[in-house]
């Protein structure tokens, strides 16, 4: 590595490049100006950036201009991960055509330009525990063939229906934000997802009128969901509504899954004993009572019973909380329970 002094506007970068036998090799890649620059590869073995498949930027670098990685053939990989990144402009990969993945974890992203990944043939895109909570119309529109899109960790509060227009994305990992709805047009502009992840937002609603054909799993545990009737238009692998506030599910709601995962929730006993019974003449996969005491405290009720008589099992019309949530949360800690493995 080299040791002389530099000033901030140098940065520091690994370079992987495809030839056999070669090792990584730890340079200064980028000049004054945040542009990568042949003239700084003198001492290493490569005479120029033909061959580079791989630039890991280790120092502080806060604004992605347009060119920043202008001149790489055969880069397959831009790791930009936990260096101070604020600001990415629309182009700053523009020119790299063999262009596979970004990383770009962990820095202090807020917004999302419009089309600043427009139209791009990344499989990779990791966004996750930045700062965003802005995300502009378009801003992954036209996205070729993205295997994953990773946003999870940041500090949105909506999925907005222009985001993913005419993309193809397998994959969109919003985990951990502070969505509060799901709109029936939410993810329709895209129609690749096999997998969407909303665990652990603060979604109280779904549309009804949600729906992907291709989708096959929707993960929603860690949120406020009372009811599941969104579910009657997908058909799921599988569909995970633990660690919400349900304290029913109509079994015609989710007659089109394969697997639910639906404890812990504040379930009434008599309920949960009515739902397991008709599934029987059913064809989904759920845990039963003697799966979940195998790995459940013995100290957390999986049900509760009511206090008040007459309780009918259906969904909270309101939203609020029934007297058996009420109930079940004075005894049960999600936060103390943790997650699934």
């Amino acid at each position: 590595m080299f040791s002389k002094d530099i000033g901030e506007s140098f940065n520091i970068g690994f370079v992987k490049v495809t030839r056999k036998y070669e090792d990584l090799i730890d340079t200064e890649i980028f000049n004054e100006d945040g542009r990568i620059e042949d003239r700084r590869f003198y001492n290493c073995k490569i005479n120029n950036l033909n061959q580079v498949s791989e630039v890991r930027v280790l120092s502080c670098l806060s604004h992605l201009e347009e060119g920043t990685f202008d001149n790489l053939p055969k880069l397959v990989t831009i790791s930009a991960v936990e260096i101070c990144v604020k600001q990415l402009s629309k182009g700053f990969f523009k020119r790299v055509p063999k262009l596979k993945e970004i990383l770009l974890k962990s820095n202090h992203i807020e917004a999302i330009p419009t089309a600043v990944f427009r139209y791009s043939k990344i499989n990779n895109l990791d966004l996750s525990y930045n700062r965003i909570h802005i995300i502009e119309d378009y801003a992954f529109s036209g996205m070729a063939k993205v295997t994953l899109l990773n946003l999870e960790n940041n500090r949105l509060t909506e999925v907005g229906k222009t985001w993913f227009e005419n993309s193809k994305i397998a994959e969109i990992n919003l985990a951990n934000n502070r969505i509060t709805r799901i709109t029936a047009d939410a993810f329709t502009r895209t129609k690749s997802l096999a997998l969407i992840n909303l665990e652990y937002n603060k979604i109280h609603y779904i549309d009804k009128m949600f729906k992907l054909d291709g989708l096959k799993a929707l993960l929603l545990a860690g949120n406020w969901l009372t009811d599941i009737q969104f579910a009657r238009n997908l058909r799921l692998t599988l569909l995970d509504v633990s660690f919400n506030k349900i304290s029913y599910i109509n079994i015609d709601d989710v007659q089109r899954v394969r697997q639910l995962r639906m404890i812990p929730n504040p379930w009434q006993c008599a309920c949960l004993r009515s739902f397991w019974s008709e599934n029987k003449k059913r064809n989904i996969l759920v845990e039963d009572s003697e799966e979940l005491t195998k790995r459940w405290n013995s100290n957390t009720p999986i049900c509760i019973v009511p206090d008040e008589d007459g309780f009918a099992c259906t969904y909270s019309k309101d939203g609020r909380f029934s007297s058996v949530q009420d109930t079940y949360f004075k005894v049960v800690n999600y936060e103390e329970i943790g997650k699934y493995s």
